[in-house]
C-alpha cells in the first residue's frame, strides 16, 4: 500500500454500483479536498499493480497539488503528499501528463508552458525533479503533451508534445533526454491533446485530435511509418469531433479512445484491421447532478482483465468504469481478436512473433514479400488468400517451417 497523508478520504461509491452489467458505472467520486476544486486541464491518471493489487493515482490539474491513490478493489480514494508547486513556481496545468512504469514510479510533465519534467516514488510517496525536456526551436514549453512507458532496450518514457509534434524520449537509467524525428504533421497541427499509446510490442500510437489521425512510430527502427492510419469517424460521418479531454488506452490488440471536446463518445481501434467501432457513451449526467460531458481534464487508464476508469474533467470530480462486472474477467479467446499470428484476417498491421523472418506467399505459391519479426505493414499487397510461412528456429531452415492462412481485406 502506498504511504496515507494524515488525511485518510474514505469516500462511499455513488451511482451504480460494480457488478451490474458491462458497460459505463460510476464509483466513488475524487475528494473535493484540500483544494476545494473539480479535474481541469492537466488531470491525468496512472495505474500501478502493489502487493498484486490494482491502484490508479490521479492529479487533477489546474495549478492544483491535490493527488490521491485509489484503490481499485475497495472503491475508496487516500490523499497523498501534494504534487510541487512546480519548476517554475507555476503549479501543475495544462500540458501536465502522468505515466507509471506499472510497479512503483509514475513520470509526469508540468506542462503550464514549462520544460519541468519529474517522478513519483510510490514506495516512499514523494517527487523528484528531474532534467527538464529538451528545448526545440520556437518552442515555449509544454502546453499539450502524451506519454508513454517503454522497456524495449531499456527503460524510456517517450514523449509527444508541442503543436509541431516535437518528439523524445527519457533514458531512465542514464536520466537524460534525446530528440527523436517529429511526428509526421499531415498538413495540420497536434494543438490540441494528442495521445500517445503502447502497444506492448514493437509500436508506439499517435492520435491527432480534432483532426482524426493516427500515425505510428517504430521502436525498433526508430522511425514513423510514411502513411497515416484511420483516425475515428468525425463530423463528416455525423460524429463529434476529438478535442480537449481527449484520451486512449491500449487493450488486447485495440486502442481505445474517449473523444472529449464536450462529447461522451467512446470508440475502439482495432489495430490489425485499421477500423472502428463506437462503444457505450459514458453517460452525460452523474453524482455532479447537472449536464457534464467529457472536457478539459478526461482522461482514460486501462487498470487490466478489460477494465477502464476514466475522469470526465470539466471541472468536476466524477469518477467512471468502464468494463465486464466486477469478479468477471475476459475470455482468452478475447485476446485473439484483433492480434496476433493467430489473426486470420489482415488490413493493414500483420504480427509476426519469434524472432525469425517469414514469406507471405500468394495461393500460387509465389513470394509476395519477405516478413520481419514484429510489426509488419501489408498495405501494399493486394487483397486476397496468402500463406505465411515462417522458419522453424536458427539452424534448421524450413525442416520445422509453420505455414498459416491469412486472408487480405480492405
Amino acid at each position: 500500500m502506498p504511504k496515507r497523508s494524515p488525511i485518510l478520504l474514505a469516500v462511499l461509491a455513488v451511482g451504480v454500483v460494480w457488478g451490474q452489467g458491462f458497460g459505463w458505472h460510476e464509483m466513488a467520486s475524487l475528494p473535493w479536498e484540500p483544494s476545494g476544486r473539480g479535474c481541469y486541464s492537466g488531470a491525468w491518471l496512472a495505474t500501478m499493480e502493489r502487493d498484486g493489487r490494482p491502484f490508479i493515482y490521479a492529479a487533477k490539474g489546474r495549478w492544483q497539488g491535490d493527488f490521491y491513490c485509489y484503490d481499485v478493489e475497495g472503491d475508496l480514494w487516500l490523499a497523498l503528499g501534494p504534487i510541487p508547486w512546480g519548476a517554475e513556481s507555476l503549479g501543475f496545468s495544462i500540458g501536465s501528463r502522468g505515466v507509471t512504469d506499472g510497479r512503483r514510479f509514475i513520470y509526469a510533465t508540468e506542462g503550464n508552458e514549462t520544460f519541468g519534467f519529474w517522478m513519483y516514488d510510490a514506495h516512499e510517496d514523494w517527487w523528484i525533479r528531474l532534467p527538464d525536456l529538451p528545448r526545440q526551436p520556437d518552442t515555449f514549453g509544454v502546453r499539450r503533451a502524451d506519454l508513454a512507458y517503454v522497456e524495449l532496450g531499456g527503460k524510456w518514457v517517450y514523449l509527444l508534445w508541442s503543436a509541431d509534434g516535437n518528439f523524445a524520449r527519457y533514458n531512465v537509467y542514464r536520466r537524460a533526454w534525446e530528440v527523436l524525428p517529429s511526428a509526421p504533421d499531415g498538413g495540420t497541427s497536434w494543438q490540441r491533446s494528442p495521445s500517445l499509446v503502447y502497444d506492448g510490442h514493437e509500436l508506439l500510437y499517435a492520435y491527432k485530435t480534432q483532426y482524426e489521425e493516427m500515425w505510428v512510430f517504430d521502436l525498433w527502427r526508430q522511425a514513423w511509418l510514411p502513411e497515416r492510419l484511420h483516425g475515428a469517424p468525425g463530423r463528416g460521418q455525423g460524429y463529434e469531433m476529438s478535442g480537449y479531454g481527449s484520451s486512449a488506452a491500449w487493450h488486447l490488440g485495440s486502442i481505445y479512445l474517449l473523444k472529449g471536446n464536450n462529447s461522451n463518445e467512446f470508440w475502439r481501434y482495432c489495430a490489425s484491421g485499421d477500423s472502428w467501432v463506437q462503444l457505450d457513451t459514458i453517460p452525460t449526467f452523474g453524482s455532479t447532478g447537472r449536464e457534464k460531458p467529457v472536457s478539459k481534464g478526461g482522461y482514460l487508464a486501462s487498470v487490466g482483465g478489460g477494465v477502464f476508469c476514466a475522469l470526465k474533467g470539466n471541472k468536476t470530480v466524477e469518477f467512471w468504469r468502464f468494463g465486464p462486472p466486477v469478479g468477471v474477467e475476459e475470455k482468452p479467446g478475447l485476446k485473439d481478436e484483433c492480434g496476433g499470428m493467430s489473426q486470420s484476417i489482415c488490413r493493414v498491421m500483420l504480427r509476426l512473433p519469434g524472432k525469425q523472418n517469414a514469406a507471405l506467399l500468394d495461393i500460387t505459391g509465389r513470394r509476395v514479400t519477405e516478413l520481419q519479426p514484429g510489426a509488419n505493414d501489408i498495405r501494399h499487397v493486394a487483397p486476397g488468400i496468402y500463406f505465411v510461412r515462417q522458419k522453424g528456429p536458427r539452424g534448421q531452415g524450413f525442416e520445422r517451417s509453420s505455414t498459416r492462412k491469412l486472408v487480405v481485406q480492405r
